[in-house]
């Protein structure tokens, strides 16, 4: 058997104040994880740029590595908050995929 590591991208979003709980997305798998990186700051910069957090601007709080990226409000990270993550995981590939 072989096995291949697969970066995927998880977006997670919360807003408690309007009651908005959606389970989390994938937004897509890739073979290397500077491609899954690229495609996650273009997620993040048409997020920013399209104001889908709807957070107050003032309050806004930024955090970001490699691996993720994350917008909440100061002193409400649980009331309002928009995450990506990238995951690896080993696809397993078996018979004629081998």
């Amino acid at each position: 058997m072989k096995t291949v590591t697969v970066y995927s991208i998880v977006h997670t979003y919360v807003d408690a104040d309007h009651g908005e709980f959606p389970p989390p997305s994938l937004e897509g798998s890739f073979l290397s994880l500077e491609r899954a990186q690229e495609e996650m700051e273009r997620l993040v910069k048409e997020e920013v740029e399209e104001n889908n957090i709807p957070l107050c601007k003032e309050n806004c709080c930024i955090e970001s590595g490699p691996d993720y990226w994350e917008a909440y409000e100061d002193g409400y990270a649980a009331a309002c908050s928009s995450r990506y993550d990238i995951m690896s995981s080993e696809l397993v590939l078996e018979g004629d995929c081998v």
